[in-house]
Parts: structure tokens; C-alpha cells; sequence
């Protein structure tokens, strides 16, 4: 969770899944960190207290 939280600041909402990776791999964040947001549901994320939530979830 520690590396999770460090990135997903980087990140901009609301956003769909798929547009969350893709920013992830223009910012070239570590592919690990991609691999987790590529484990979510597809939906759109309000917020980044959103995303950390659903990871708690499906972690």
C-alpha cells in the first residue's frame, strides 16, 4: 500500500480505469503500480480517497 499511496498522487480525476493507466505510463510510473490500478473495476474514480478505497477492496 505504502508504494500505492507514493504514486497515485500523480494521478488526475475523475477519471476512467483505463485513462488512470494510461497516465501512469506517460509519467512512466512503476509498472508494478500500473499492474495494481490494472487490477481494479472498470469504472470512473471521483478522487484519489476513491481509488485508495477500491484498492482496499480487491487488494
Amino acid at each position: 500500500m505504502f508504494t500505492y499511496i507514493n504514486y497515485v498522487k500523480y494521478l488526475t480525476f475523475p477519471a476512467q480505469k483505463s485513462s488512470l493507466i494510461d497516465r501512469a505510463n506517460e509519467l512512466h510510473l512503476p509498472a508494478e503500480f500500473i499492474h495494481e490500478l490494472d487490477k481494479l473495476p472498470d469504472h470512473i474514480y471521483n478522487s484519489t480517497e476513491e481509488l485508495l478505497n477500491e484498492y482496499e477492496l480487491y487488494k
